[in-house]
């Protein structure tokens, strides 16, 4: 990442870069967890679809495409409880200086906890995690060939 900015022309010193990259890591941990519950919770078929939707929401409110839809009020606020608008002010630290405020750490591991406890409170009912770990008749045939 450091190289490919470097060649576009940005100017950091090694230990912003380390800044930028450290927090970006971190800022994709919710992300990712969301990811994974995803794919436990939906169907082959709904999988493509269903993450487009929700990555490109949370791009659009998070200020990915480059603008916010607002900068102050309630919505604002809706906006700030939301990762992928901490993930968008990690790229900026190193412009302005300093590091996240900790709303920003709060948001991610809040995030981060509750899309990590969804499965396991889950875990008893969910039949489609059971269905996957029986062994169905055909795949039974198949295996004894």
């Amino acid at each position: 990442m450091a190289g490919a900015g470097t060649l576009l022309g940005v100017r950091l010193s090694g230990g912003e870069w380390l800044k930028v990259v450290y927090l970006l890591l971190i800022g994709l941990i919710p992300l990712a967890v969301l990811g994974i519950l995803i794919g436990h919770l939906i169907s082959a078929d709904a999988l493509a679809p269903v993450t487009g939707g929700v990555v490109t929401l949370l791009a659009l409110l998070g200020g990915s495409y480059g603008f916010l839809i607002a900068k102050s009020g309630f919505m604002f606020d809706v906006v700030k409880a939301l990762p992928s608008y901490w993930l968008v002010q990690a790229g900026k630290v190193a412009i302005g200086g300093g590091g996240w405020p900790a709303q920003a750490w709060i948001v991610t591991v809040a995030w981060t906890a509750s899309w990590t406890a969804g499965p396991r409170s889950r875990r008893a009912g969910c039949c489609r995690c059971a269905c996957r770990l029986k062994a169905r008749p055909n795949d039974q045939a198949a295996a004894g060939r």
